[in-house]
């Protein structure tokens, strides 16, 4: 989430500095309002609603009381029986786990076991209340909105939309509504989509605009809007006064440089990251299972130079090591110009991270080239290990092709994660056994993996033309704001399941146990970061899970 609102004298617009995944649209928007005078303030509601729903253990102990937390749970029944003190101390442990109070917590697996036991019971709490008071009168609602309206009335406030309806955004949505506040929503949901199907997702929710394609170029033609209270028509928003809504293919980005100070609020993670972005989209584009196939804006890259003068910013003025690339994948191309041009800044000990697609143009030149830039960690959308399901995901690589890059990637000193899927249209639970079976027979060369279960999107390939991947979707109207059901034409679901739980239950099997790794479950942030930072944990870390 995003607000913007007038400059004064003495209040800088917010730079970027995060501890953690951050969304990276939103930092561009900041960059990008500062051309338009325009201070830009982030309310990052990962953390502000963390902080909220851990800050109050009486409030969580009552809704605990009160039966508000989902039935079925027996873990949760502890929880009650540890007396008033006691829960107090487990609420003051989980929030101090979750904030990394010390570093050593990130790598904890136990800690963190305990810490997301409390979130998970605060977010059921907070979710049942959203439904059985009206969300608009809810404290924590009404907290958010006191943090928009906290410097004033907002000239635009902005809103990263979550990919299934949210009680809380739309009850923020319409309290701004009601005082008048112009708002806007984009992001993953607006993926595949045509204008009308823009126009139903402003309307799902309640905003005024919505816009399509990275948000920085928007922004400003819309502050443009809302400024001079004149209705021209932006490129890529539909909305109020945009007589003409229409999507246009993208020839640029702008450039955006982020501003570092301080630390700000830290979560999640044990060091400062900062997040790197080389281009716009997806250069592959045509996997069946991801909406960027109908992405109509193009892949677009940025100028190497400029990505390299954001890492020099970073260490200068904030001394920050880590570094995450947040796009769909880093190109073969991009990767080669960027690490050797970094080597030649002499910037020092530097860490880089970024999914990749496990193609054979990373060979070992290039790879031993990322290697040497600091790329600590390659994050590989492998998928399956089957040819026959690699085509059908229209993934364009090869078994034997991704063999040999994780291989040489081992050897270049690279910590390898792998992204893998079951219950793929036309994938058998033989199919995923049998990836399962290479990467534990190859886990020298894996420090991370990442099994998940297919969802149908409906920006992508099999949620538009499911008949051709001989499936039937379900699940919401509201096709656009969430994944989609599936059935027929796939595993059944309990076999998915149990798999999906043997993995879990072995997962220690599947790895090379150099490194603190963590099987995905709600832990998936965490699982890659811990490899980012794995240099600050493998002193202590004992392989087992723990610290030791």
């Amino acid at each position: 989430m995003f607000v913007l609102v007038e400059r004064q004298e003495g209040l800088p617009g917010r730079g970027l500095f995060v501890r953690s995944f951050a969304d990276l649209g939103t930092a561009m928007i900041l960059a990008s309002m500062d051309s338009v005078a325009e201070a830009t303030f982030v309310i990052d509601g990962t953390d502000h609603w963390l902080q909220t729903l851990l800050g109050d253990p009486d409030w969580l102990l009552r809704g605990l009381a009160k039966g508000r937390a989902r039935p079925g749970r027996d873990d949760l029944a502890g929880l009650l029986q540890c007396g008033v003190d006691g829960f107090r101390r487990i609420v003051d442990e989980a929030r101090k786990t979750w904030t990394c109070a010390r570093p050593e917590y990130f790598f904890d697996a136990d800690r963190f076991e305990s810490a997301h036991l409390v979130l998970d019971t605060a977010w059921d709490v907070f979710q049942e209340e959203t439904h059985r008071l009206d969300p608009s009168f809810h404290p924590k609602v009404r907290w958010l909105l006191a943090q928009i309206l906290s410097r004033g009335a907002p000239r635009l406030v902005g809103f990263s939309l979550p990919g299934a309806p949210d009680p809380v955004t739309a009850a923020v949505i319409r309290e701004l509504h009601r005082r008048r506040i112009p708002t806007v929503g984009g992001g993953w949901p607006t993926l595949g989509l045509d204008v009308p199907g823009l126009e139903h997702l402003k309307t799902s929710w309640g905003l005024d605009w919505v816009a399509s394609g990275p948000g920085e170029l928007v922004l400003s033609s819309l502050y443009e809007l809302v400024r001079r209270g004149r209705p021209p028509n932006v490129e890529n928003l539909v909305g109020e006064g945009i007589d003409e809504p229409h999507l246009v293919a993208l020839r640029e980005l702008p450039e955006w440089s982020p501003k570092f100070y301080g630390s700000g609020g830290p979560f999640f993670a044990p060091a400062g990251t900062v997040p790197l972005s080389s281009n716009a989209g997806c250069y592959w584009k045509r996997c069946a299972f991801c909406p960027q196939a109908y992405n109509v804006h193009p892949y677009i890259e940025r100028r190497v130079e400029f990505v390299v003068r954001q890492v020099e910013q970073a260490v200068e003025q904030a001394d920050v090591r880590h570094f995450f690339f947040v796009d769909e994948c880093l190109s073969p191309t991009f990767a080669k110009a960027f690490s050797r041009a970094v080597v030649g800044r002499h910037l020092g000990e530097l860490h880089f991270a970024s999914m990749v697609r496990p193609e054979t143009a990373f060979g070992s030149d290039l790879l031993q080239d990322m290697a040497r830039a600091g790329f600590d960690l390659l994050l590989w959308g492998v998928e399956s290990m089957d040819q026959d399901v690699l085509r059908r995901m229209r993934k364009g690589t090869s078994p034997a092709g991704i063999r040999r890059v994780l291989e040489v990637s081992w050897q270049a000193g690279i910590s390898n994660y792998l992204f893998l899927m079951t219950g793929f249209p036309g994938q058998t639970m033989e199919q995923t056994r049998q990836t399962l079976a290479f990467v534990r027979s190859h886990r020298q060369w894996v420090d991370g993996v990442q099994l998940s279960r297919f969802v149908a999107y409906a920006g992508s390939e099999v949620g538009r033309s499911p008949a051709l991947f001989g499936v039937q979707l379900g699940g919401p109207s509201d096709r656009e704001l969430a994944s989609l059901d599936v059935s027929g034409g796939v595993a059944p679901r309990a076999e998915q399941d149990a798999v999906y739980e043997d993995f879990r239950r072995h997962y220690q099997n599947y790895v090379s146990g150099r490194y603190p790794s963590f099987p995905h479950d709600r832990h998936s942030s965490r699982g890659l970061l811990a490899l980012l930072y794995r240099r600050l944990g493998a002193a202590t870390w004992s392989g087992g899970g723990r610290m030791s």
